[in-house]
């Protein structure tokens, strides 16, 4: 059982925008209402584009900090900014807001990192062959 949820998790891990428009669609004819789909596929596929950039970014860059690292750093910086900023404007933080801002924000930066690493590797696998 275990083993099936590993390999569910990978494959989904590995193509995340199928991912995502599976779950658009799958939200989409339960819920009938576009922006909710949009907002569910996009809150669900984070999680595998955490995944899938940080393990692209350790074989593209080969560096010595781990993707996941700078991915982890980023979205607590994300974090502290934002929640600076609410508490200077509004005077408290609103932390349900900011969760669900800095977890949208990470989907778009992971979306196009996703597509910059993959290009990348895909230079350095044919400049390997």
């Amino acid at each position: 059982m275990l083993e099936w949820l590993s390999s569910i998790y990978i494959f989904l891990s590995i193509l995340p925008f199928f991912t995502f428009f599976l779950l658009y669609v799958i939200h989409r004819i339960i819920q009938r209402n576009q922006k909710l789909a949009v907002q569910f596929a996009m809150d669900v596929t984070t999680f595998f584009l955490i995944a899938c950039v940080s393990v692209m970014y350790d074989i593209v860059v080969a560096s010595t900090v781990n993707g996941f690292a700078w991915i982890l750093l980023f979205l607590i910086l994300t974090a502290a900014l934002i929640g600076n900023a609410q508490n200077r404007l509004k005077g408290k933080v609103d932390v349900r807001r900011l969760i669900r801002v800095v977890w949208r924000l990470a989907f778009v930066l992971l979306s196009c990192s996703y597509i910059i690493l993959f290009i990348a590797g895909l230079v350095k696998f044919y400049r390997m062959v």
